[in-house]
């Protein structure tokens, strides 16, 4: 299965985090359907929650005091993307702290959890802090009550803000040569309200071939050309690599499932990676699609389930007549499931994840460069693919003919080597044969273009020496060989 992409100039993106966690609880737009309060009003109430005492004297220990809240919320939007997020409820300390068990915090995104807990009698203390996992990302949190009289103190909401980070790219044409002039390749570009430095891996501004302008984000290329063919990947097979607790199974350590791409396989399909040990089955469904010239990885779905429920295992997907236990989704070592991936045996086992995605952090290609965004200390990674304009390459002489000898009045006969030839572009070869100068080859030289064979049937008086040429050809460009047939005289 080939999986390629077509290589254009535009735009890719990503998310990047660019500042430290702070306190963002006092920047959301924060709504409940909760009407009725012990003291004081609902904006009121609201106030005294993101106020930032959190004193436990007094009335303080209790400035938050909703009635009939059970299955009542309070939610926190806003208007950009967060990360690393925690909630941190100040709970009462002077009576009852019970009151806020199996109330549920929600991370959400666009509208879907990412992220639900449950807070559990062994959270209850004077601060419960809910942490997502690091590759959340959300703009709202809500919070459900469970129970109708609440009390507490404050709420605060720690996370990192994620901005958005572009490579706007420019097409470079197959074997251009910036040697001579760097070769301007398009720009990276954070979004952030303070400088950001750029850099290709271990904070090097340079990569092979390539420049990167550390202020400014601005890719170059000093190579003497780039070859499109090379930058394509033909994919077979996968082995994906499953940690053991990130799939919440003990029963299942780190396994490894292979994955043979199914004839018919193309870019954008999606495949389940699954094992089977001990009674459980684990496995993570994998969308695999070209991007630019290299391949994506994305887990989509996720499932640990146990074959005494009904499950089994069928040309790796799951065929169940139970209920699917769906998972969450994280990537990278320590994450949900996949901790290394290897494609048609090579491994490659260091990766950075983003929004789900799983990129391998060695350049698999000439054009494919991983980026690295930093600012106010944080960084963040965007693979930047150089598109490269597929230029018409002639066919290249990949073997010789070996000189020929005949005797008048005899014949002969040659029959070209299959691989005379390769196109670099992959094109569908046709043969034809001349004289070396050019001119017609006499009549009885005959040469058959449908299975490149040659038949010789010279008669009395030809006996010479004959430079023959065959040509190769794509359709618009040529490649040829030569070769000498002697004719012997017939004594």
């Amino acid at each position: 299965v080939e999986i390629v992409a077509t290589s254009s100039s535009g735009s890719t993106s990503d998310d990047m985090r660019i500042s430290v966690t702070s306190n963002i609880a006092s920047m959301a737009v924060v709504s409940t359907n909760i009407s009725s309060w012990y003291r004081n009003t609902t904006t009121e109430n609201l106030h005294y929650m993101l106020d930032g005492d959190v004193s436990t004297a007094g009335n303080s220990d209790l400035s938050v005091h909703p009635l009939a809240a059970d299955g009542k919320t309070i939610s926190f939007t806003w208007g950009q993307d967060f990360t690393a997020g925690s909630f941190v409820f100040y709970n009462r300390t002077g009576g009852s702290q019970t009151k806020i068990q199996d109330s549920t915090v929600a991370f959400r995104k666009d509208g879907s959890n990412v992220h639900s807990y449950t807070i559990a009698s062994a959270d209850i203390a004077n601060i419960i802090t809910v942490t997502a996992p690091d590759d959340t990302i959300f703009d709202e949190i809500v919070l459900t009550f469970s129970g109708a009289s609440q009390n507490f103190r404050e709420i605060e909401i720690h996370a990192t803000p994620v901005y958005d980070v572009a490579y706007t790219s420019t097409a470079i044409a197959e074997n251009a040569s910036g040697t001579g002039s760097a070769i301007s390749l398009g720009t990276v570009a954070a979004q952030a309200d303070s400088a950001v430095s750029y850099a290709f891996e271990n904070n090097a501004l340079s990569y092979g071939d390539y420049r990167i302008n550390g202020s400014t984000g601005a890719i170059t290329y000093v190579g003497s050309g780039l070859d499109f063919e090379a930058n394509r990947m033909t994919v077979n097979s996968f082995s994906v690599s499953f940690g053991g607790g990130s799939m919440n199974s003990p029963a299942i350590g780190a396994l490894t499932a292979t994955v043979n791409l199914p004839q018919g396989f193309q870019s954008g399909d999606r495949v389940w990676a699954v094992v089977e040990q001990n009674g459980y089955i684990k496995g993570v469904q994998l969308r695999i699609q070209g991007i630019g010239d290299g391949i994506r990885v994305t887990a989509e779905n996720a499932k640990y389930v146990s074959t005494s429920d009904g499950y089994t295992v069928s040309n790796t997907n799951f065929d169940s007549v139970g209920n699917s236990q769906v998972l969450s989704i994280g990537n990278g070592i320590g994450g949900y499931g996949i901790q290394s991936l290897t494609i048609d045996g090579n491994q490659y086992d260091q990766f950075v994840s983003t929004n789900g995605t799983i990129f391998e952090t060695g350049n698999l290609f000439d054009n494919h460069l991983l980026v690295f965004a930093t600012a106010d200390g944080a960084t963040s990674t965007i693979v930047a693919e150089v598109p490269i304009t597929d230029v018409n390459e002639a066919p290249v002489e990949n073997g010789v003919i070996g000189d020929q000898s005949v005797n008048e009045g005899e014949q002969g006969s040659l029959s070209l080597p299959p691989d005379l030839f390769v196109d670099p572009d992959g094109d569908s070869l046709t043969y034809s044969a001349v004289m070396a100068d050019g001119s017609p080859m006499p009549d009885w030289i005959e040469f058959d273009n449908s299975d490149g064979k040659f038949s010789f049937s010279p008669e009395n008086g030809d006996d010479d020496k004959y430079d023959i040429r065959v040509y190769a050809s794509d359709g618009a460009l040529n490649g040829y060989v030569e070769f000498t047939l002697t004719v012997e005289d017939a004594l």
